[in-house]
């Protein structure tokens, strides 16, 4: 069920001119990210799913280097969402359900989250 959920959503996407790429479509090398199939630093989008088919994740990179990163709940909820600058994060914010406790994230969480690569 996974896959075809999977498949669908890659289809969806080709269908409106966005690409779909997961981390299988890339190859991390000293903090760069390559496109397996072309070897060239990777630009876009990568998009984690949980196993029911919503999206957990996306990470977005410039020429290879990451510049975004956004986490989602199951319930589709925003997060996280962290800001990097040459590789590094720098900013970020953790979203909870109550909008009042929401959060910027500190060295720590960078730390902790393994973020500052």
């Amino acid at each position: 069920m996974f896959k075809s959920i999977l498949l669908s959503l890659a289809l969806f996407s080709f269908s409106f001119g966005a690409p779909f790429y997961t981390n299988d479509h890339i190859e991390i090398k000293k903090g760069i990210a390559f496109n397996k199939q072309t070897n060239k630093r990777f630009d876009g989008i990568i998009n984690e799913l949980y196993e029911t088919g919503e999206l957990q994740s996306e990470k977005s990179y410039k020429y290879g280097v990451i510049t975004d990163m956004k986490t989602y709940k199951i319930s589709g909820a925003l997060a996280s969402q962290v800001i990097f600058k040459n590789g590094k994060a720098t900013n970020g914010k953790i979203y909870y359900e109550n909008p009042k406790k929401d959060r910027s994230m500190t060295r720590a969480d960078f730390y902790k989250l393994k973020l500052d690569y």
